[in-house]
């Protein structure tokens, strides 16, 4: 009998999780609302491109750093981070 089985989530994979959802609809919604329905289907295609590409997008525009998305963007990068160096300390993978 097979059954399914569900990874070992901790709270910062969840969050993970929850937060690259998030990333990725508001990165489709600036790209459709700056550059239009092109550049909404290419960043729905390549999620991590197009983070970068509008992260640095938006701060040339706006002529700082401190703007929402370019915030959360790197909250969730430091997420990672911080999932990989548990994993590292732990030797998980």
């Amino acid at each position: 009998i097979y059954s399914l089985t569900l990874p070992r989530w901790g709270s910062l994979e969840f969050i993970a999780l929850i937060a690259g959802v998030c990333v990725h609809v508001l990165t489709v919604f600036l790209a459709y609302r700056l550059g239009g329905f092109l550049s909404a289907g290419l960043s729905l295609v390549f999620p991590i491109a197009a983070q970068i590409y509008w992260v640095l997008e938006i701060w040339d525009r706006t002529d700082g750093f401190w703007s929402p998305f370019t915030l959360m963007c790197c909250a969730y990068l430091l997420v990672w981070v911080l999932i990989c160096a548990k994993r590292i300390h732990r030797g998980l993978r």
